[in-house]
């Protein structure tokens, strides 16, 4: 009555031309079995058709077996090629396993070596740098001075994960008298006091100087200083003691210059005022 529907057409053929493809896929499918069915029917035939010919051309005594073509099996390489010095200037460069094993195989070769004897893949590389630095961890936390007070410093804000959509809190470091540690690179998904302060009170764990932090260094956010669910006040109670709040002084003074400048000049809500702006360009005759 009213004419033909254009976009229920096109979407009808589209629904034709996947069906057509499944059939094709699995036509093709089904003639490369058949295929593979049949060649080990032949290599059946072959094989049964050659141990009758060995029985009958050898003697009654003697026993029959099955003949065979003989493979030679191809020898993996053993030699690892990745030592620790090596594994560490790979991380400090940022270079992917595959691109090393592209750089070291070319190197090995260069110098007259037989690639064939060494272990040159990803998995092996990857395995080989996981070790080194797991190594390296342990070395680390054996040597570090705990016997002295220690601060803890964590941010509140989030960095994008390079290789998915989860998201990296910022490092997690311990100072103190001649001490300046990372701990760890937590990985959470959220920035809320939860999140945070089991990744912190994980982290100082790990390295077993939980009784050795005497102040805890934050930036002045909600998540940090709620006194509820804060990050600061869940660390204090995973501790079990409270502990020194160290604010970020960057963040503490932006509060006394915001109120300075709401009573000077007033409240605004826009993201640049227009005093400063004008005053920016001209700064530099000043």
């Amino acid at each position: 009555m009213v004419g033909r529907d254009e976009k229920l057409a096109g979407k009808e053929k589209q629904v034709v031309k996947r069906l057509e493809k499944t059939l094709v896929r699995q036509q093709t499918s089904e003639e490369r079995e058949k295929g593979q069915n049949d060649s080990k029917m032949k290599e059946m035939i072959l094989s049964s058709s050659s141990d009758e010919e060995d029985t009958d051309n050898g003697d009654d005594d003697t026993v029959s077996c099955k003949a065979g073509p003989t493979q030679e099996k191809i020898q993996r390489g053993r030699k690892a090629v990745i030592p620790p010095e090596l594994a560490t200037t790979l991380d400090r460069i940022k270079m992917s396993d595959r691109k090393a094993m592209f750089i070291i195989s070319e190197t090995a070769k260069s110098l007259g070596h037989n690639i064939t004897d060494f272990t040159l893949n990803c998995d092996s590389i990857h395995r080989l740098r996981m070790k080194h630095q797991s190594v390296q961890s342990a070395a680390l936390k054996a040597k570090f001075q705990d016997n002295i007070p220690l601060v803890i410093h964590w941010n509140g804000k989030l960095i994008a994960y390079l290789t998915s959509k989860e998201q990296v809190e910022q490092p997690i470091i311990v100072s103190g008298k001649g001490v300046f540690q990372l701990l760890t690179v937590a990985k959470l998904t959220s920035g809320t006091g939860e999140a945070q302060a089991p990744a912190v009170y994980s982290a100082i764990e790990d390295w077993c100087i939980t009784e050795n932090i005497r102040a805890m260094c934050f930036d002045t956010t909600s998540s940090n200083t709620g006194r509820l669910a804060g990050t600061c006040v869940l660390l204090e109670q995973k501790i079990g003691k409270e502990r020194l709040s160290l604010a970020c002084r960057h963040h503490v003074m932006e509060l006394f210059i915001g109120a300075a400048f709401e009573v000077c000049l007033g409240s605004t809500s826009a993201p640049q005022v227009q005093i400063f702006t004008g005053f920016q360009p001209y700064w530099m005759f000043v």
